[in-house]
């Protein structure tokens, strides 16, 4: 016989971040505590469009609960062990049924399944919705890493799923900054902030900091490399191999152990406000030259307007393609050569 009531497993957190802001990093250290389980990066709320994600929140529902399962939001979380759809809406039944609840649930059940008692989950950009997640489960908790903007912008330009406009990623830096800044104020007891440099020099310290939050001690396992334990999927495995090694203090403030460029003045002025907010360097701005604060200016007005309009069409060229690929290899093939 079913157990309505699921056995009770604690607070679900949510690493989370800009990319290449050392997510994956923590993610992977946290992952090899003996309580602690995190699947690879689910994107459900990344996932949850608009379209899907307005009428849930009006009506929820079983069915609607079934439809973001059947659909598979959780792109990692349910991809092994296989999740007890049974014991899922037989939980679902038991409180109120809306997308964040479907979420809370399916990481309980994923914890359980791997003999964990704490679910944690790792999606950079569930930044932009850590809001709405604290508002609507009161008792999760948020993990937000932030790393030197120079470094993230420069890591982000050279990663292959994304662009090489640094322009535009120093403004999505900000945002996230923003973001992080609000988060920090509004739940100061909830949300933990860990800076990729201090996770660099000094992981014990920072760990063990992220694991008081969760009401968890420290076990000396979690930086050993060889304990395994890595939530990066096969296909991302090329850009966060590093995650599993030994961690490298030396990737810390790479920008500053190069000669400092006209683009690390611009870089830096248009990210001063929060590089100083989270104690930066922020000196290269002083040296700035007119010509520097100039070409900073253009960038932002560029980056906010004409560059986001060519990203935006290059993401619906890429659904475009895989459409057709679905339908006809042929005609996929000859669009994306095009």
């Amino acid at each position: 016989m079913r157990n309505d009531q699921p056995e009770r497993t604690q607070t679900l957190f949510l690493v989370v971040g800009l990319g290449r802001s050392g997510t994956t990093l923590l993610a992977t250290i946290l992952n090899r505590h003996s309580q602690i389980a995190i699947p690879g990066e689910t994107a459900y709320f990344n996932r949850l469009h608009d379209l899907v994600r307005l009428p849930f929140r009006l009506r929820g529902g079983l069915h609607n609960a079934r439809m973001l399962l059947d659909r598979q939001f959780f792109r990692s979380a349910t991809e092994q062990p296989e999740l007890d759809r049974v014991q899922l809406e037989a939980d679902l039944r038991a409180g109120p049924i809306n997308a964040y609840r479907v979420f809370d649930l399916v990481m309980h059940q994923y914890a359980r399944s791997r003999g964990k008692t704490v679910p944690g989950e790792k999606t950079p950009l569930h930044l932009f919705e850590l809001e709405g997640i604290l508002e609507h489960l009161p008792n999760a908790r948020g993990v937000i890493l932030v790393r030197d903007g120079r470094d993230t912008v420069a890591s982000l330009a050279k990663a292959p799923f994304t662009h090489e406009w640094k322009g535009l990623h120093a403004l999505d830096w900000n945002r996230a900054g923003r973001a992080t800044r609000g988060l920090l104020e509004r739940f100061p007891d909830r949300v933990v902030l860990v800076k990729y440099e201090d996770l660099l020099h000094d992981p014990h310290q920072a760990t063990e900091r992220v694991l008081r939050s969760i009401g968890l001690e420290y076990e000396a396992s979690m930086l050993d490399p060889q304990a395994g334990a890595a939530v990066a999927d096969g296909f991302e495995h090329q850009w966060k191999s590093k995650a599993s090694e030994s961690i490298d203090p030396s990737r810390a403030f790479a920008w500053s152990k190069r000669e400092i460029t006209p683009e690390i003045r611009r870089l830096t002025l248009v990210m001063r406000r929060h590089l100083d907010a989270f104690g930066y360097d922020t000196t290269p701005a002083d040296d700035a030259t007119w010509m520097d604060r100039v070409g900073a200016a253009a960038s932002q007005v560029w980056c906010a307007t004409g560059a986001r309009v060519l990203v935006f069409a290059a993401k619906i060229k890429g659904m475009a393609i895989a459409a057709l690929q679905r339908r006809s290899p042929q005609e996929g093939a000859a669009l994306e050569a095009d």
